[in-house]
């Protein structure tokens, strides 16, 4: 629920705003995790289908699944990358 997540033509937008309760931290003597508020964009393929609303996301353990659509018929066959 903290997380935003835009598509807008290409451009994929995930941001996270960090809501911080100041009386739950006001105790603390050190603090050895800090969540921080971020914006990240990325520039998806033009196979991804940005007009369909069945993108989904999930937060879990940690890790932010994003799933996007893409257009029908226009899959583009893996490519094998030789590492040197």
């Amino acid at each position: 629920e903290d997380f935003k997540i835009n598509l807008k033509g290409n451009e994929l937008t995930i941001s996270y705003q960090v809501k911080e309760d100041a009386e739950e931290n006001k105790n603390w003597i050190r603090n050895e995790f800090q969540k921080a508020s971020f914006e990240r964009s990325f520039f998806v393929d033009e196979t991804i289908d940005s007009a369909n609303i069945n993108i989904r996301a999930e937060y879990r353990n940690g890790i932010l699944r994003v799933t996007l659509p893409i257009i029908p018929g226009s899959e583009k066959p893996a490519q094998e990358i030789s590492v040197a």
